[in-house]
This record gives C-alpha cells, sequence and structure tokens, in this order.
C-alpha cells in the first residue's frame, strides 16, 4: 500500500516539473525575441559622428556664375551670337548681333530692367532679334541686380514679451541693446544705399565696357534702349557716346532722386523716346504712369525738343515677321529721328 502511494506522488510530481517546464518555456522565449534574441556581451560601438566622417568633403566651390549663363545661353544661341565682356575685374554675358540687312544703320546697346536678363522674352529679346533685320547691329547685357531693398519692420514697443532676450539679465539687455543699435533703420538704411550704388557703379561699368566694346565694332556713337529703372544707367551714360535714348516703362520721373547728379542739358540736341505700356491706367493712382506725366513737364521745362512719349500695347500679340508692338514702335522711332543721322 505505501509502495503504491509512493509510486502515485512521484508520478504527480513528475507531472507538475513538465507542466510547469512547458508553461515557462514560451515565456522564456518571447522575452529572449523582445530582446534582439542575441546577448549583449559588451557596449555598444557608438555611431559615428558627422565631424569622424573623413569620406564626405565639406568643402565648396564657389559656383562660376559667369560660366553657368555661357553655359545657358550656348544650348540656346549661335557661337557668333555669344559674348564675355570685362568691367574691371568681373566678367559678364552679352549678346551680340549684326545687321542682317547688307544696309548698317547704327548699333543699339539695350539694358534689361533689374532682375531681368540679356535675352528676356517679349521685349528684349524681340528688340534683339528683331531689328538687326532693319539694319541695326544689337548688343544686350547682364547687369547685375542690385539689392531688394526691403527691411524688415522693427518689433512693436508694447511687444517685449514676444522677444525674450528682452526680458534677460543686464549684461543680456546691454548685448540686445548693441544688436538691435547695430541693426537700427538709420543704419540699415545707410548699409543699403551703399549697396545699392555700389550696384550701381558696377552697371555703370559695364555700361562703359559695352559701349568700347561697339567703338571697337566701329559704333562711336550708340542708340541706347533702357528698361525700367535701367533708364538711371542710361541718363548717367556720357552722352557724348550717344545718338539717341529710348526708356521703356521707367518708373521714375526725369532728375528723381536716382537721377539727381543727371545732366540733362547734353540731351537738347539727342532724340529721345519716352515708351509705357498700355496696361498702365490710371494717371493718379499708376505710379507709373504719373511719373510718365512727370517727365513731360521736366522736358518741356529743360527744352528737350527732340524728345517723343508714345505707348505700345503689351498684350503679347505679335504680327507679321515675329515683331510685337514694342519693336514697331521703337523700329519707327529709329527710322525716323536717328536713321538719317
Amino acid at each position: 500500500m505505501r509502495q503504491q502511494t509512493s509510486s502515485a506522488l512521484r508520478t504527480i510530481l513528475s507531472l507538475t516539473f513538465w507542466v510547469f517546464i512547458a508553461v515557462l518555456t514560451p515565456s522564456l522565449a518571447a522575452a529572449q525575441s523582445a530582446s534582439g534574441g542575441t546577448e549583449t556581451t559588451g557596449p555598444a560601438s557608438p555611431e559615428p559622428s558627422p565631424a569622424d566622417d573623413t569620406s564626405t568633403d565639406t568643402s565648396r566651390a564657389v559656383p562660376d556664375l559667369v560660366a553657368q549663363r555661357q553655359a545657358l545661353l550656348r544650348a540656346q544661341y549661335p557661337q557668333q551670337d555669344l559674348q564675355t565682356l570685362s568691367a574691371g575685374d568681373e566678367q559678364f554675358s552679352a549678346l551680340w548681333r549684326l545687321d542682317s540687312s547688307g544696309k548698317a544703320l547704327g548699333s543699339l546697346l539695350l539694358l534689361p530692367a533689374p532682375g531681368q536678363t540679356a535675352n528676356w522674352p517679349n521685349t528684349v529679346e524681340i528688340l534683339r532679334t528683331i531689328l538687326p533685320r532693319y539694319g541695326w547691329n544689337t548688343l544686350a547685357i547682364d547687369l547685375q541686380n542690385p539689392p531688394s531693398g526691403e527691411q524688415v519692420p522693427p518689433p512693436a514697443k508694447d511687444s517685449d514679451a514676444e522677444y525674450p532676450d528682452a526680458q534677460a539679465g543686464v549684461q543680456d539687455s546691454a548685448a540686445s541693446d548693441q544688436s538691435k543699435s547695430a541693426a537700427s533703420p538709420s543704419d540699415t538704411d545707410n548699409t543699403m544705399t551703399s549697396s545699392v550704388d555700389d550696384s550701381e557703379q558696377k552697371n555703370l561699368a559695364r555700361v562703359r565696357a559695352a559701349l568700347d566694346f561697339l567703338r571697337g565694332k566701329g559704333q562711336q556713337r550708340s542708340v541706347i534702349i533702357a528698361f525700367g529703372d535701367s533708364a538711371a544707367l542710361a541718363l548717367k551714360t556720357d552722352q557724348a557716346s550717344l545718338r539717341a535714348l529710348i526708356l521703356v516703362d521707367d518708373k521714375q520721373p526725369l532728375l528723381s532722386e536716382r537721377q539727381a547728379d543727371v545732366d540733362l542739358n547734353p540731351l537738347k540736341n539727342i532724340p529721345l523716346l519716352d515708351l509705357i505700356a498700355s496696361s498702365h491706367e490710371g494717371y493718379y493712382t499708376d505710379k507709373a504712369l504719373l511719373s510718365y506725366q512727370q517727365r513731360a513737364a521736366t522736358a518741356r521745362d529743360k527744352g528737350l525738343q527732340k524728345f517723343v512719349q508714345m505707348r505700345y500695347n503689351d498684350n503679347g500679340v505679335t504680327y507679321f515677321n515675329g515683331e510685337n508692338s514694342l519693336s514697331r514702335r521703337i523700329r519707327g522711332f529709329l527710322s525716323k529721328n536717328v536713321a538719317g543721322q
């Protein structure tokens, strides 16, 4: 009897042991799987930092903008059109096209508006390619874009809570005051004025270099066609080099602040065409139109006897032979006032 009881007890203990093993084994497997299935025997190796990565070259070459511009132009134009001119220690791109009529009448220097290029569509490019068919050599140049002149407005006086530095300790406040003083509106204005003046001087050097190029082609006096605010450059050019001057969509009055040092007397005997797009409407609300009227008044006061104003249609419509309203206006003016001089 005792042997039977002892045998049954051993059987129960054996079954209990194997049940315990069967329950515990899946738990151990799940824990091992969650930990990645491997046992860590030492500290993990650190991730390489960017500074330790010697395979990356952090040096960056300054892009050659002139070379990039020339590459773009080479893809679009024949080689004989492409020119690289020099003004001081800088180079710039230009597009040159000879008269194709066989009866050369002279040369035209095209100055694009700020932010535009020597092949700007519908304006510079139309004139550059159309007018050589009627006896005019054309040279269009790239100009340096002036600074935008935008300024960040100073914070309102009652908004110090939005600027945590203004609530810092004495040293931080002093540093903040110095920073604000350095970036005061008057200093920003002076910096912007200096940048604009520097940009204008560089562009005037480009205009002189372009006129030298034309003189090298036998053109001692040329016609300048200036778009937008490039009118100031044309008016400040040595006017002994001019046969005529054409302003297209100038937004400044004659003798405005940017033209204050211009002497208009030499222009009394030079044909001067002032063109404005017909899309400008409302003489008292449109700044361009108001300046257009002011230029007419100044021209009368200064005795500019060959000053002419016209409007052209800027709706993008092209006519026979690829011309548009702008090219027809300018071609007619040149034929009537310049070709025979």
